[in-house]
């Protein structure tokens, strides 16, 4: 008998109900495969489509292969169905897991930047966002880019405690690397180089290359020399920029391996320096000898011009020995030789002084007196006269190219045909009363500064940076302005520019009545006696602005920061103030009448003699404010804060209802008809005030004095009217 014949019944039951089991166990997981392959097929579908001829093809057609094959093995599975097959729970679940998921593909972004602009808001973005490590390649480093705007933005990204890498040099310049225009801006990143010792480092690679690296987010690469030019230049260019990780690890490896490769040839002559090599030896270069080791740091950043004119005049006297003839009224001292002297916050101011055609080079002048001496001619190139006072000094013909003269005071000075290209003015002053005839301002840095009624007729501007610069009623006719910057610079109907040329598409700022000028800077700038009626500053910052005797009637300046601007004398009828700052500003004989100052800030403010009839003062801090002989005559002055104030004017009328006055003066103060429910005068002094039918209903007047005031007619805290 077999074995089937031997089973009973019950046996035949079990197995029966093994084999359904196992059989709607294998459904279940067909089902599920099902599903899994669907959904992958699915995604495939959708990749093959996005990522057409791209290298993730042949990852999906291996994929899809696989697929097939389970699709075959799946369908044997089935056909054998005959034969039992006993799946366990944890078998389907490790099955599951062995699915393949569908697969991401990240996609990299590729972006054509066109031209210097674009370029340069690039470079701009990469020195804002970058947090660990920044790095820029290109063979020139000139001022023409890299501006004191530029440099601060070095210093706030080394700031953030990130690493900056530069990338400089050009081969075919080995001979005289870092010499000439193209390499002047190389003495500001030795600055930076010394000042962060740890984060800046400049690398002499021998390069054509431009490209940047920020972090391991994107990179750029093209064509502009981005540490050379300025934007404003028309020239085409091209580049990309991309977050492809290989290509960024790529640039990153490239820049990391790269080693100067001196050949032993003729046209390779070891021109080049490692910056990490302190020193190398090299040939004769035309400035050392065969056997004197380069130092990159003693490198001549002008033009091409060497240091011999410094021997021409004989050796140069140091201080001590200049000073020695100073006070001896040795005075007579054209043609001396001082380079490189330090006199650093020397008084020399001396009518008789001559320092004509004297050699100054590189001089150390920061904080000196020079007022009135004679220097016409004289070679001041690459001289420290930071805060120097030149009052009246004769600067004609003189050679400044490179000094620094960062807030320098050039009242009355002569500078006609001096040359002052590359020189660094900002915030100088360099308006009426300066000679500028055939004066040479190309390249130089004037942002800020105030040329405001500036005679600049055919002065070369050219690249100049005239950024947030003065220029109202300046006369510019006839000047150079080719690659001017102008960004921000202010101008009117007064001021003079060459025919055809548009102010407005350089980004300068029209300052006349009804102007629109949201939210800028015109911190510091002088905007005396100029008509602003009706502007639109709503949100600009104005701190420390001169708009003595300006007219701002109607004007909008909600919201404005005006913390200790100087408004003497403006004339401010019905303007907008609210909510204003105008902490610390002096509104001394200002015309506010009819004004809306409701929550304005005036801490501290001059209203000595200010007129503030009618004006709406509501909420507003005046603590600590002058407010001696003001008028408020009409004024609302609803919650204002008064603490401590002295308040002696004509308030008669004034809308005081819940002001704080604690311990305030009002001695003698004209109150008459004032509006003071709910006011609190704690401790204020009201004696001899007049009070006669003012409204003092739910006032505080614990510890006021009210000797010898005038309460005729006055309704008193508790309501009752006073006889």
């Amino acid at each position: 008998m077999s074995n089937q014949e031997r089973l009973s019944p019950p046996d035949r039951l079990g197995e029966c109900d093994s084999l359904i089991a196992n059989t709607l166990q294998m459904q279940h997981n067909h089902q599920v495969l099902a599903k899994y392959i669907t959904a992958i097929k699915r995604q495939l579908d959708d990749l093959t489509e996005q990522f057409n001829n791209r290298p993730e093809l042949q990852q999906i057609a291996n994929l899809q292969g696989a697929l097939a094959q389970e699709h075959r093995q799946l369908g044997e599975g089935s056909a054998s169905s005959e034969v039992p097959v006993e799946v366990t729970q944890t078998e389907v679940t490790d099955w599951e897991e062995e699915i393949p998921q569908p697969i991401h593909v990240q996609s990299y972004e590729y972006q054509l930047v066109f031209d210097r602009s674009e370029s340069r808001s690039v470079l701009r973005e990469a020195l804002c966002e970058s947090q660990e490590r920044l790095i820029i390649v290109c063979p020139w480093l000139n001022r023409n880019s890299i501006d004191a705007d530029l440099l601060q933005q070095f210093r706030d990204c080394l700031n953030r405690n990130c690493r900056i890498d530069i990338g400089w040099g050009y081969l075919s310049e080995r001979s005289r690397v870092g010499v000439g225009w193209r390499y002047n801006a190389l003495k500001d990143l030795r600055q930076l180089e010394q000042d962060y010792p740890d984060h800046f480092k400049l690398k002499l690679l021998g390069t054509h290359e431009k490209f940047l690296v920020c972090d391991r987010a994107f990179a750029m690469l093209g064509s502009h020399n981005m540490l050379t030019s300025s934007a404003q230049s028309a020239e085409r260019e091209a580049g990309i920029r991309t977050t492809d990780p290989q290509i960024i690890q790529g640039l990153i490896d490239r820049f990391d391996g790269a080693e100067m490769q001196v050949q032993d040839t003729d046209e390779m002559t070891a021109g080049f320096v490692s910056l990490d090599d302190a020193e190398v030896d090299a040939p004769d270069i035309g400035y050392q000898s065969d056997t004197s080791p380069v130092n990159l740091y003693d490198i001549e950043l002008d033009e091409d011009e060497d240091d011999s004119a410094e021997d021409d005049q004989g050796t140069a006297i140091d201080a001590e020995e200049f000073l020695c003839k100073f006070n001896n009224r040795e005075w007579s001292l054209s043609g001396i030789n001082m380079a490189r002297v330090d006199l650093t916050g020397k008084n020399l101011g001396c009518d008789n002084l001559n320092l004509s055609k004297a050699n100054l080079t590189r001089a150390k002048l920061g904080k000196a007196r020079l007022d009135c001496i004679n220097l016409t001619g004289a070679n001041l190139k690459g001289a420290e006269l930071c805060e120097a006072q030149l009052h009246q000094t004769n600067l004609s013909e003189a050679n400044l190219k490179n000094a620094d003269l960062r807030k320098v005071n050039l009242y009355g000075t002569k500078l006609g045909k001096a040359n002052l290209s590359n020189a660094n003015l900002s915030g100088v002053n360099l308006s009426l009363q300066v000679d500028l005839n055939g004066t040479n301002f190309s390249g130089a840095n004037l942002s800020r500064a105030n040329l405001r009624q500036a005679n600049l007729n055919k002065v070369d501007l050219s690249n100049a940076n005239l950024n947030n610069a003065n220029l109202l009623a300046a006369n510019l006719e006839g000047a150079n302005l080719q690659g001017v910057k102008l960004q921000h610079a202010l101008y009117n109907a007064a001021t003079i520019f060459p025919s055809g040329f548009d102010p407005a598409k350089s980004g300068a700022y029209l300052i006349a009545p009804d102007a629109s000028l949201q939210n800028v800077d015109l911190a510091g700038a002088d905007l005396s006696g100029v008509n602003l009626t009706g502007v639109d500053l709503r949100g600009a910052n104005l701190n420390s602005t001169n708009l003595s005797s300006t007219d701002l009637s109607e004007a909008n300046l909600s919201g404005t920061k005006l913390i200790k601007a100087h408004l003497q004398c403006a004339k401010l009828l019905q303007v907008n103030l609210s909510e204003a700052n105008l902490s610390g500003a002096d509104l001394s004989q200002a015309t506010l009448t009819a004004a809306n100052m409701s929550g304005a800030n005036l801490l501290q403010a001059n209203l000595k003699g200010t007129n503030l009839t009618a004006a709406d003062l509501s909420k507003a801090n005046l603590k600590n404010t002058n407010l001696s002989g003001a008028k408020f005559s009409g004024a609302i002055l609803t919650g204002v804060n008064l603490v401590g104030v002295t308040l002696r004017g004509n308030l008669s009328g004034a809308d005081l209802s819940e002001a704080n006055l604690c311990g305030a003066d009002l001695f003698g103060a004209n109150l008459s008809r004032a509006n003071l429910t709910s006011a609190d005068l704690r401790g204020a002094d009201l004696g001899n005030a007049n009070l006669e039918k003012a409204n003092l209903k739910g006032a505080n007047l614990s510890g006021a004095n009210f000797d010898g005031a005038k309460l005729s007619g006055a309704i008193m805290p508790n309501g009752k009217t006073h006889e």
